[in-house]
């Protein structure tokens, strides 16, 4: 275990926290409303057309000034968000400023292989849609030289954007498919200086017989900066765990996807084999049981209605036929009890015959 206090700048670590970006991300929002604006004005007529417009139908290049527009409208909107969260975060950062960085989760925190991992790979998908929308003067222009050298400067680089989220995309669903997913249960929140940090880890079952599984754990300390948001490593520890495959507490599934995807020695394969059908068993005995108390308790909240429909009758005259005919159904429903009770009893031994057959093969298993 290694334990570290000291102060680190992260300048490579983009911060999570809400405060966006600061005042000078509306002069960066700025060139794509003019642009956007401009340009969706060439192809609604209302500004002369430019030399490499002229070829384009009128809607595709008001449709890319639209897209330049919105993108700067973005940009305008989370900067001022951005800024009206710190202005609230400075106000009442005494009293929980922990609800100001992020939307936080209380109970679980997921890494970036589950659902994420697919709407990265959406994302991506997205903008490329959109570079590829901006190309389309590169296609429908009879003389690409005469297009602006910006031009050509700008699509490569928003290729290149594109690029980077594809790779990242394909790498966090690559990830998920190799390991599954894996999240981090809190079981409090939020974390206090002093008090003992309680989370637990659960993995994919691709992790289950992994050694050597190693842990960090950071304090980051996030805030406004003067141009940007700024992020800090205040404290960090590091342990590695020796992790072991618990095959008690497994299902049959997961027992199953373990012995077909791992390199087993036959023997042991063989053991796990005998120790999946057991459970297998166990998990049919266990819904047999589930059914038969579902048909008792079916039984029992239909007696109580007929014994209702008996008390009511008695005391109204001229009903003893329809009281005798619910004293027969009661009657036979005893007797449907009487066995139902007996199976249960049956299929409880069962279960425990069935666990101590488990108990016995994992206990002498042997790699």
């Amino acid at each position: 275990m290694t334990d570290q206090r000291r102060r680190v700048p992260l300048p490579d670590k983009p911060p999570r926290g809400r405060f966006g970006p600061s005042g000078w991300g509306l002069l960066f929002a700025l060139p794509f409303l003019v642009v956007g604006a401009w340009v969706a004005g060439i192809g609604a007529g209302v500004f002369p057309e430019q030399p490499g417009t002229a070829a384009l139908p009128w809607w595709l290049v008001a449709g890319i000034g639209v897209l330049f527009f919105a993108v700067g409208f973005h940009l305008a909107v989370e900067t001022l968000r951005g800024m009206a969260v710190r202005a609230l975060a400075a106000r009442v950062r005494d009293l929980a400023p922990w609800r100001f960085d992020r939307r936080w989760s209380r109970r679980v925190v997921h890494d970036e292989t589950g659902w994420a991992a697919y709407k990265s790979l959406a994302g991506a998908g997205a903008f490329g849609a959109f570079v590829a929308v901006l190309h389309a003067p590169l296609v429908l222009e009879p003389d690409p030289k005469r297009l602006p050298v910006m031009l050509y400067v700008v699509l490569g680089v928003f290729d290149l954007i594109f690029l980077g989220l594809l790779l990242h995309g394909l790498t966090l669903v690559t990830r998920r498919l190799r390991y599954g997913r894996t999240r981090i249960r809190l079981e409090a929140f939020p974390f206090y200086v002093g008090a003992t940090l309680d989370v637990v880890f659960e993995g994919g079952a691709a992790l289950a017989d992994r050694r050597g599984l190693r842990a960090t754990l950071r304090c980051i300390e996030e805030g406004p900066g003067d141009d940007r948001p700024v992020c800090y490593q205040v404290w960090t520890e590091e342990r590695v765990f020796e992790t072991t495959t618990a095959i008690t507490n497994l299902t049959p599934d997961l027992l199953a996807s373990y012995i077909q995807n791992r390199n087993l020695p036959d023997a042991a394969r063989t053991q796990l084999g005998q120790i999946l059908d057991s459970k297998r068993q166990i998990a049919a005995n266990d819904a047999d049981i589930q059914r038969a108390q579902a048909d008792v308790n079916n039984i029992v909240q239909d007696q109580q209605r007929l014994r209702q429909n008996i008390d009511s009758l008695n005391r109204v005259a001229g009903q003893e036929q329809q009281v005798q005919a619910y004293a027969r159904q009661l009657s036979a429903q005893e007797s449907q009890l009487a066995a139902l009770r007996d199976r249960l009893a049956q299929l409880q031994q069962r279960k425990r015959t069935l666990e101590t057959e488990l108990d016995s093969l994992i206990e002498t298993m042997e790699f």
